[in-house]
């Protein structure tokens, strides 16, 4: 799971190795609003930045991402069941397998 802390986000392109994303909650946009139609592998419902506010979590398998061993960022765009646009960039580090 990407950390918020670490930067650039340690990335290691393993089978079993995901990568998540975070939609931050907020009382104009409680995420809980966008789950009935969300159609993506894995996510989870957690408060991660302490607001108070409920933050979605979605999960990928990295290899599916199209990351390489040279990618610097990972990007996320989207649109959540209300019409909002959701977008976002963080640094990323591609680590080789040991």
């Amino acid at each position: 799971m990407v950390e918020h802390k670490d930067h650039p986000n340690n990335l290691v392109p393993k089978v079993r190795f995901t990568v998540a994303f975070s939609v931050l909650g907020s009382c104009a946009k409680p995420v809980q609003r966008s789950l009935p139609q969300l159609r993506f592998p894995r996510w989870l419902l957690l408060e991660l930045n302490k607001d108070g506010y409920v933050d979605l979590v979605l999960q990928y398998k990295l290899l599916g991402l199209g990351f390489n061993l040279s990618s610097t960022e990972g990007c996320i765009t989207g649109m959540l069941t209300d019409g909002t646009l959701i977008e976002g960039c963080d640094s990323v580090r591609m680590v080789p397998p040991s």
